[in-house]
């Protein structure tokens, strides 16, 4: 989950920046394929490589914390009744990005 919206994250502030893949990929060293895959959520994205990806678009590591904390209580909450989760619906965002 968190994975899927820390790409999400990567994508709207690479479109923001008017980058394409590639230009992001060649800032940072990484191949066209692997910024692919960052943005569709396909793999556990190395810890260096987020830092150089978010430095790279101007995302702070605040931006990034507040979506996993986000992601983390969603997959908690999973595990309650339906009931309980529309209860704390209201109460929280979805697991998306913060842009």
């Amino acid at each position: 989950m968190f994975y899927e919206a820390f790409g999400q994250l990567v994508k709207s502030h690479r479109k923001a920046k008017n980058l394409s893949q590639q230009q992001l990929s060649e800032m940072i060293g990484i191949s066209r394929g692997t910024v692919i895959n960052i943005e569709l959520g396909k793999f556990a994205v190395q810890f260096h490589t987020a830092l150089d990806v978010a430095a790279a678009l101007g995302i702070s590591l605040h931006k990034i914390e507040e979506v996993r904390s986000r992601c983390k209580l969603e997959e908690e909450l999973s595990a309650y009744p339906e009931d309980i989760r529309n209860l704390v619906e209201g109460f929280i965002h979805p697991c998306a990005p913060v842009v």
